[in-house]
Order: C-alpha cells, then structure tokens, then sequence
C-alpha cells in the first residue's frame, strides 16, 4: 500500500458565511491517502490512529458473489481485502490486521466489511462489521433460519459481516460477541422488511453501543453479561409528500387507480421519511449521541443529532442538517460531525461538510467541501487529545483520504482535485440502508396509503 502523507504549502482561507451554518476559518491537511474505502477512526493506547479499512472485497474472479441489493445488475464479490491499519503522526500507514472479510462490487466500490473500531478503557480493541441488506445472503445458517428464501449461489458463506468483535492485534484473532444481523433477522424490532447494515460503535464503561443502519435500531452489549439488548428504536417520521423536492425522474409515481396499495389521486399522500442511525458517541454528561442520515430523497434539514438520556428519553441536540453520518466529541465539550454530502445524494451531491456543533446545539460549518476541492463522501470522524480533528473522506473506493483539521487555524490545505464519480455515490448508498419498505409496510397495514 503506497501512501503519501501531504506536505503540500497551499493555503486558503475559509470564510464563507451562510444563514443557518456560519462557518470558521480551519487549517485542513491531508493526512493519509490511498486507504481501501476507509471508514471508522479511533485512537488507540499507543497514540497512534486507527482506521477501519472495507477492503475492495474479492474482485469479479472471487468464487464468491451474490447480487448486489443496492446496484442492479451488479454484483457483490467475497475476498480478504479488509483490514485495520494504524497512523502514525507523519502519515504514514501501518496494517495492524489483514486479511478480514471484505464485500464489494468488481470495481472495489459498495464496500462491505470492517466498519468501525474503538478501544475500552483498558486498551483492548472492538471492531464492528457491516453487512449487506437481509441477513438471510450471508450465510447458509442465516438463510436456513429463514425458511432458505435464497438459492445456495445467493448466499455468501461467510458469518463475519454484521457483527461485533474483540480483536486480539498480536495474534490477529477476532473473538465474536454479538450478531447483529442475526438479531434482525430473528426479531426484526421495527417490523417490515429484515435489514441489517451495522455502522458505528461507542464504549461507555461495560457498555458497548452499536447504530445499526439497516435496521434502524441503536443497540447496548454488555460486556459483563456477554448479552446484546435493543436499546432504541427509530421509527419514521410520516411527512406530506409535497414537502419533499425529489429528483426528476426519482419522483414517486401516480397512483393507480386499481392498486388497492396505492393511495387515491384526490388523498393527500402520505411519506415515511426514516431517520437512518449513523454515528453513535458519549457526551462529557454521560448521554448519548446518534447522528441521523435521514431518508429518501435525502432532503436538506432533514438530518439531525438525537441525544438519548439515561432513561431512553430522546431530545433533539442539532438540526436543520443534511446526511449526517458520524459524531465525535473533542476534550472541551464541543461536538463533531461529518456530512456526507452538503446536496442530496439523489441530486448527486458528492461534496462532504465538517461542522462544529457547541454545547447549545449551535451549529458552525469549519470545513466546506464546496469551497475546497476534494472533501468529498465524508464518512467518519474522530477527535485526538489535543482538539485536531480526523475525517475519513472519498470514503467509498481505494482512494479514501484521511484528512487532518485544526479547527482553530486559519489556512487550508488544497488537495488535487479530483471528483468522485456516480459509481461511488451508489456504493455509498449500499454502504447505508435508506429504503422505506418497513415503514411503507406498516402504514398500509394501518391504512394509510402512500404512492410509492
């Protein structure tokens, strides 16, 4: 693996104000490129910087595929590509473990594999798996389970992706503790369709939370009890469907006339718009934080940052966002988070946003993929000890970078430019489960209509 560690003396100042995010002048340096679709960050006991790696999966020669769930007409390849690997403070990049299950498309996109790593008080690591939509194409075991809905070439054989792990770096053992995708498959909490995507972890003392994407849930494993418990649920929120601006061509279809699913023309119809868990943290007071993407179409000031007290009651901490995907706290209280992309996904939004977030819910964007090229797919984020910031960006293929931001500096860093193309924006999008089928379910079974 060739990575470069920027030293590039390029500057520009960031000072573009706007409404409702005001923004802060950063210094912005990337800090590792060429990482296999990076995803979550941490620092460990050593100092040093460890990042999630998804791998490029198995390639069109792996004997290992199933159809992607995500991408039609594509495939998703089984191989050894994932990894976690370690930064050091000059960048330069070090595989801790290798060889972990990876999933992806034949380009090294939609990557599915280690998704995020966090270290307990004791300097003993954790790493969370991602998974591919129903739980039942993992495995053999799985799809038994579920009544072998799937035939023998649709299923994996792997039992690795969706679940949590204690991972011993000098043996390079992972030790399973809980899987989640078999949680969803055997108890599906929020009813509809079986989903499973797990996508980022927090430790708090014996407690290890858990967001799981596809499934909508926020779990709690016990470490003491070696027992895995639902802790929240995230239902969808039912929006007018005129409040929402879809893409052309994307745009729901009229309702037909003899489709007794289907809402009548003259109804006002009716949206499940899904709050889609992403990023999980512990605040200073002992609460929880889950940024939340939001759903289909994606639409700006739709994503938000739940805080979840000791006895479950949820309160709104930051809003009026869009496609939030994690959530970091820095030592002085102040809070962290990525934007995926500041434009719906479906409009093709591809530029990232990093933004500050004070302990009064104010939010100040200090990092404006708009304005600098290449903070593109944001998808992970951590704070070091001494208030510099670690973002996990082009998240979604073999170019990911890991940029370093000072959020109390005044100069950038411009990488080269470079775009990401559609294909990644897809892989993004398999990475997270947004669909609504679960909540489209549910409504029509209380019937209520959606045109869909």
């Amino acid at each position: 693996m060739n990575i470069f560690h920027s030293v590039s003396s390029f500057t520009l100042t960031c000072l573009l104000l706007s409404v409702a995010n005001p923004s802060l002048a950063a210094t912005f340096t990337r800090f590792a490129t060429g990482l296999n679709n990076a995803r979550g960050l941490t620092f460990g006991p050593d100092g040093e910087l460890y990042v999630a790696i998804a791998g490029t999966g198995g390639g069109p020669t792996s004997p290992n595929s199933i159809p992607s769930p995500n991408v039609p007409g594509l495939d998703l390849y089984l191989g050894n590509t994932g990894a976690i690997s370690k930064v050091s403070a000059d960048g330069t990049v070090t595989p801790v473990v290798t060889g972990l299950s990876s999933l992806a498309l034949a380009d090294g996109s939609n990557a599915v594999g280690p998704q995020d790593i966090a270290f307990d008080a004791s300097g003993t690591p954790y790493i969370l798996y991602g998974s591919v939509a129903d739980p039942a194409q993992r495995d053999r075991t799985l799809n038994a389970l579920a009544g072998s809905p799937y035939s023998e070439n649709d299923v994996l054989g792997t039992s690795e992706l969706g679940s949590l792990y204690q991972a011993n770096f000098q043996t390079g053992q992972l030790t399973q503790l809980a899987d989640l995708a078999r949680y969803e498959l055997q108890n599906n909490p929020t009813g509809g369709d079986i989903d499973s995507n797990p996508n980022s972890l927090a430790i708090d003392g014996d407690t290890i939370y858990i967001t799981d994407s596809g499934a909508n849930n926020l779990f709690a494993y016990s470490r003491r009890e070696n027992q895995l418990q639902l802790n929240t649920t995230f239902d969808p929120e039912i929006v007018a469907l005129d409040s929402l601006k879809f893409p052309q061509g994307l745009g729901p279809p009229p309702a037909a006339p003899n489709d007794p699913t289907q809402a009548p023309e003259t109804e006002d119809p009716l949206f499940p718009l899904q709050y889609v868990p992403t990023g999980v943290a512990v605040g200073a007071d002992g609460n929880l934080y889950v940024a939340e993407f939001g759903g289909f179409p994606f639409p700006d000031g739709r994503s938000e940052i739940t805080q979840i007290d000791g006895n479950g009651q949820q309160t709104t901490f930051a809003d009026g966002l869009i496609q939030l995907t994690d959530i970091a706290f820095a030592p002085s209280g102040k809070a962290y988070a990525t934007v995926l992309a500041t434009e719906s996904l479906a409009l093709g939004g591809d530029r990232g946003k990093v933004v500050e977030i004070g302990t009064d819910g104010k939010v100040t964007t200090i990092l404006d993929g708009n304005q600098v090229d290449g903070v593109e797919l944001l998808v992970n984020l951590t704070v070091a000890t001494d208030g510099l910031v670690y973002v996990a960006g082009r998240g979604n293929g073999p170019e990911s970078t890991i940029f370093q931001i000072d959020p109390d500096g005044d100069a950038v860093d411009i990488p080269e430019p470079n775009s990401a193309s559609g294909v990644l924006i897809l892989g993004l999008l398999g990475g997270v489960s947004f669909g609504v089928k679960s909540a489209r379910k549910r409504l029509l079974e209380r019937g209520e209509g959606i045109s869909l």
